[in-house]
């Protein structure tokens, strides 16, 4: 799933799609996603959801986000250390640290929790965009959380 911080949503959509659909066979053929391999089953790979929401959330892809949260992400999942640069946070966080205004804000309506705590630093959305050099958003934040 590290398609999901190219943002190609078109992609994205194929690699969820029915294998033996018309769909898949007219949209997707193009992106050479084996006919043959199996339909994806988002119940069953959270982790690689979770890691593709994670990636979108980084580089600010809005339309992979909604595809994503609207597959089942859960809006306020964190990765297990291991998985993921050895740090623990929600997807939220890596927004606010990156810089992504209009990813914050959507994931604020997807109703991801604006206090909660990364489990690497115990820090909060709001320090993580002040960490990230992102001060607008971190104040944005902070006024959100005073409520």
């Amino acid at each position: 799933m590290w398609l999901a911080g190219s943002g190609n949503a078109e992609l994205v959509e194929c690699f969820f799609a029915d294998r033996s659909s018309d769909e898949f066979k007219s949209r997707c053929r193009y992106y050479h996603i084996e006919e043959t391999s199996t339909n994806y089953i988002p119940e069953k790979n959270q982790s690689t959801l979770t890691l593709a929401y994670m990636l979108a959330c980084i580089n600010g892809q809005n339309e992979i986000v909604s595809i994503l949260l609207n597959k089942g992400v859960d809006t306020n999942a964190m990765l297990d250390r291991k998985n993921f640069m050895e740090i623990t946070a929600t997807g939220l966080h890596w927004a606010a640290f990156h810089g992504h205004y209009n990813t914050v804000e959507l994931l604020l309506r997807a109703g991801a929790n604006i206090r909660s705590l990364d489990n690497s630093y115990s820090l909060s959305p709001a320090a993580w965009a002040a960490k990230g050099g992102n001060h607008e958003i971190s104040f944005y934040l902070k006024s959100i959380e005073r409520k």
